[in-house]
């Protein structure tokens, strides 16, 4: 029985169709045009009711979506730790709007590479945990790359979709943005082809900027954490390096804080040598007692170890994995500790390089974060401004203990020198010494021997200089060096009787090779020596000849000492000298206004064993006792 008659009626609302009202008869002729205009009217107020309708109900359905975005968002915001967040954000998404699954990925700033964060997959979450995408690679590195979202009806039929559930028929995937800057993207997926729509475009947008935001809130409070750790530790670093009032004890300080900040097995703090290129590894943590004994107080050459080169050369953080298999790099320490990874940090202060603090792991291979780059940044800068502090104080310490015991040995080496000059009537005898540093390597002495003198050799003359030490005054003869004043010797006439007899006078003037602490302990020795040898009355050069070979046996430091050596009668003013490589002293003889030198041929003593020196004599005019005393 199909129908005979029929009036349709189309609904209308503005511009658009949006459906139809049909009435049917069984009978032909059934309808006339009032029927036609009173349904029109119908369909009229019908389609109103039904746009109406329509709106209340997406303007519902909108309502409670933005109103589940917004629940989702105020339970997302509140989650500070990044982790924790991105685990609530897909299990939270996934009951409100049941999508499932749901991934979270992650953009590193560093590498430019999109990393797995979440899942509510389990299966998916263990399988995907180290899961990087290259940007622009894949349905989510294209979204990462574009910064547009991606809805995929069929994934089967698009050529970037990467294979992984084979479950998986539809995807939609939201970039996540911070202004301009992606920084993740949101991933849902489907088991049903063309399962996304526009609701669904318009809620993954919307929940993938609070979600980009809280993200943001999370890096921004972690950062912050960070910043305060790392303060912190620092303060720590600054306090405990700052107990420490020896070198010693900033040392054993300097390689327990890493293990306690960073977590390594072992730390070990190396000085740099400059002088010998080379470090000496003066502390360790971590090591066992046998590591210790081997390790602490050895030196290890520059040219020895490639790795402490490079430091030496580039002077920045290098790094060495797989210790084990690069162990010629240090072999010194990687083999003894059996080391995994290998942080090398310059010590330095004002660009110049103290040393090295070495960052030793067990693992072969060691991640190095911003975080543990920050900390080694703010570590190693405490502790080089601490050590240089330190080994400035000790060198300070060890400078005052020296000059102290310079100052001791001055006036050892002073009391060597003459305590009075001999008082003879007839002559004045005065000198002077002035070293050219606290202590030094000249001397000068007297002695006392029998009248009679040596006997004379032949004379030798030669060479230019001025006498050092010492001059005697006679009659109108003067020996002394130019310009320098005699010494007054009133304060000495108690010796006046103990000097009265006539005798000889012995007299020496010497110079020690070098300068400083080494010249004034070689001088202690050749006063000694000289005299041992003079003292029996010998001839000059046979006193020196005898004293050269005893001061060559008993030295072997290669230094060397110039003499010169007279013996003065102070009865007749004969004077018998010899010469042993020292500068000539002057003669002046007032008669006629020259000067006369007083040399011999002859080396320094102290550099061959059997030498051959000669002697000659003079005589100095003097005041004669008989007239002194009328």
């Amino acid at each position: 029985r199909p129908p005979r008659s029929g009036v349709y009626v189309p609904l209308i609302a503005g511009d658009n169709v949006i459906g139809s009202i049909s009435v049917q008869s069984y009978q032909p002729g059934a309808f006339s045009a009032n029927d036609l205009r009173l349904l029109s009217l119908i369909a009229d107020q019908a389609a109103v009711a039904i746009t109406r309708a329509r709106a209340y109900g997406e303007a519902n359905q909108r309502a409670v979506q933005l109103q589940a975005i917004h629940e989702v968002s105020e339970r997302i915001t509140a989650i500070l730790n990044l982790e924790q967040l991105l685990a609530s954000v897909v299990r939270l998404i996934r009951e409100r709007f049941h999508y499932n699954p749901v991934h979270i990925f992650t953009i590193e700033p560093e590498s430019d590479e999109i990393v797995f964060r979440a899942s509510t997959d389990p299966l998916r979450r263990n399988d995907m945990a180290a899961f990087t995408i290259p940007l622009g690679y894949g349905i989510v590195g294209s979204a990462a790359a574009s910064g547009q979202p991606i809805v995929v009806g069929d994934v089967h039929a698009d050529p970037r979709y990467i294979t992984g559930n084979l479950a998986t028929r539809s995807e939609l995937a939201v970039p996540l943005r911070i202004g301009d800057q992606v920084i993740g993207v949101l991933d849902v997926q489907s088991d049903e082809p063309d399962d996304f729509n526009a609701d669904d475009l318009f809620i993954m947008r919307t929940l993938a900027d609070q979600i980009a935001i809280a993200i943001d809130s999370a890096n921004s409070y972690a950062a912050q954490q960070e910043e305060a750790w790392l303060l912190n530790a620092m303060l720590q670093v600054a306090e405990n390096v700052g107990r420490a009032t020896t070198l010693d004890e900033l040392l054993a300080m300097v390689v327990r804080l890493p293990p306690l900040l960073v977590g390594c097995d072992r730390c070990l703090c190396l000085l740099w040598e400059r002088e010998d290129d080379a470090f000496q590894l003066v502390e360790g943590y971590g090591l066992s007692g046998q590591q210790r004994e081997k390790l602490v107080g050895q030196t290890i050459a520059a040219s020895a170890a490639p790795l402490l080169t490079k430091l030496r050369d580039e002077v920045r953080l290098l790094t060495l994995p797989n210790a084990q298999q690069h162990a010629g790099q240090l072999p010194q320490i990687v083999e003894p500790c059996g080391s995994g990874t290998l942080v090398l940090l310059p010590i330095l202060a004002r660009a110049s390089l103290l040393g090295a603090l070495l960052i030793d792991y067990n693992a072969p291979e060691q991640p190095l974060g911003s975080r543990q780059l920050a900390l080694y940044s703010g570590v190693i800068g405490q502790i080089a401004s601490a050590l240089e502090s330190a080994l400035l104080a000790n060198e300070a310490a060890e400078a005052a203990r020296l000059e102290q015991e310079l100052r001791v040995a001055r006036e050892i080496q002073t009391a060597l020198l003459p305590a009075a000059l001999p008082e003879i009537l007839g002559w004045d005898i005065a000198a002077d010494w002035r070293s050219a540093r606290i202590v030094g390597g000249d001397f000068y002495d007297f002695w006392r021997l029998k009248s009679g003198g040596p006997k004379a050799g032949e004379e030798e003359n030669g060479g230019t200089g001025a006498v050092e030490a010492v001059g005697a005054v006679g009659d109108g003869d003067i020996t002394h060096p130019p310009q320098q004043s005699l010494q007054s010797n009133a304060n000495f006439s108690t010796l006046n009787a103990q000097f009265s007899t006539p005798s000889i006078l012995g007299f020496v003037i010497a110079d020690v090779s070098d300068k400083g602490v080494p010249a004034a302990m070689f001088m202690a020795l050749s006063r000694s020596l000289m005299r041992a040898a003079a003292l029996d009355g010998s001839p000059p050069h046979v006193a020196l000849e005898r004293a050269n070979r005893w001061i060559t046996r008993d030295s072997e430091s290669g230094m060397f000492v110039t003499l010169f050596y007279g013996l003065l009668d102070t009865d007749s003013g004969h004077l018998w000298y010899s010469c042993a490589g020292h500068n000539p002293p002057l003669l002046y003889r007032a008669a006629n206004g020259c000067f006369e030198e007083l040399t011999t041929k002859g080396i320094a003593l102290g550099v061959l064993e059997e030498i051959t020196l000669h002697q000659a004599e003079t005589t100095l005019l003097h005041r004669r006792a008989d007239r002194v005393s009328q």
